[in-house]
């Protein structure tokens, strides 16, 4: 048997990515570095209140995977990347590329 993992390259890994990046970049101790984004159960920052005022929390899209068939007639299957806190996002299900960031369902009849 063969597992491959892959990090999901969502817009909130990217701002963390760009994040850590930044202060490597400028000899900053990365030790316990500042969260680029906030989570339902995650502050930005450094967790003071203010750095979170008025910012919508994102999906880390951790806690569980989705698939859908086909629909008759309809589009090939789609994989979704899911967390309690936050919308799901799509996924390729050949590569795992991000196809929908953070995008809410909606049924076929609006």
């Amino acid at each position: 048997a063969v597992f491959n993992g892959k990090y999901i390259r969502t817009r909130r890994f990217k701002k963390q990515e760009k994040l850590m990046e930044d202060m490597k970049r400028k000899g900053q101790d990365l030790t316990h570095p500042p969260l680029a984004f906030a989570g339902a159960w995650t502050k930005k920052g450094r967790g003071k209140w203010y750095e979170n005022f008025g910012v919508f929390p994102t999906s880390p899209a951790n806690t569980a995977t989705m698939w859908l068939t086909a629909e008759k007639g309809g589009e090939g299957p789609r994989l979704y990347a899911l967390c309690e806190g936050g919308n799901p996002i799509e996924l390729d299900p050949s590569t795992l590329d991000v196809v929908h960031d953070e995008r809410p369902f909606a049924s076929s009849d609006g």
